[in-house]
């Protein structure tokens, strides 16, 4: 069973069943390129056209298919470690989005042993990144991915996502509230979406971004500069560079997550 991490945004609206998740395609077609028919296939990819210059066509790896359980992982600390009547390692999960503190219960029987693995600090905050299955609280199912590049985003797309209140537009002013309200919830997403994705991540010994746009990177990252056809990102040293791919207007995949029992 794989994964996903969420803001605390997004576990918010998780517990409201009303969360709609967007990711980038960590994996980006070669500029030209366009979805095919836009469908997963059995083995996870999607076909992808040039529709410029008529090169073959690529099958790019879509990381989440329909009806795919993923657990959900999250900021979180330990409140408590005890030894279940079982003889297992109990801990008390305090999940920090919420404020939510649940018993879990791992596989170990050495209590020692499990505090000596690195779980023994209690009340630092953990990263998501760091939280074993055994103690998340949600499971999503993942529902019919649409795939997209950022900036196809519609408006109603991205009021779902945010789950932007539009109550207030109605009467003979509708049109006007409309194009106020798309103005801002399109910025808002556009500011949100580049604080996630503009700033650059290692991955193996590059680094990548998914822009909204190829201007964003500046603002979120200095350390970088054009080389040749490319770019490239300076080292704390200020000397060594590593390569820098900048996925602008990135293809995005977007799908409904339905909440199991964790």
């Amino acid at each position: 069973m794989n994964h996903i991490i969420l803001t605390p945004n997004e576990l918010d609206l998780l517990q409201q069943d009303k969360l709609v998740v967007v990711r980038p395609l960590k994996e980006q077609p070669p500029e030209g390129y366009e979805p095919l028919f836009g469908v997963v296939k059995d083995d996870g990819t999607m076909t992808f056209k040039d529709i410029q210059t008529h090169r073959p066509p690529i099958n790019v790896a879509i990381p989440f298919t329909p009806g795919q359980k993923l657990v959900v992982k999250e900021t979180w600390r330990i409140a408590n470690v005890i030894m279940s009547k079982d003889g297992h390692v109990k801990v008390l999960i305090d999940y920090v989005s919420g404020g939510e503190k649940i018993w879990k219960q791992t596989e170990s029987r050495n209590l020692e042993g499990w505090m000596n693995n690195g779980y023994y600090r209690w009340y630092i905050k953990y990263s998501p990144v760091t939280m074993p299955q055994w103690a998340s609280r949600f499971t999503v199912v993942a529902g019919e991915p649409v795939v997209k590049r950022v900036q196809e985003l519609t408006f109603n797309e991205i009021l779902r996502i945010t789950d932007t209140d539009t109550s207030w537009m109605s009467g003979h002013n509708y049109g006007i509230a409309r194009d106020i309200n798309e103005n801002f919830s399109v910025r808002g997403f556009k500011i949100w979406w580049n604080s996630l994705y503009a700033k650059p991540r290692k991955r193996g010994d590059h680094y990548e971004c998914w822009p909204w746009r190829l201007s964003d990177t500046f603002a979120y990252n200095h350390d970088f500069a054009k080389e040749g056809n490319g770019y490239v990102i300076y080292n704390k040293d200020g000397i060594t560079t590593y390569p820098l791919t900048i996925h602008s207007n990135p293809y995005v995949v977007m799908f409904e997550a339905e909440r199991k029992a964790g």
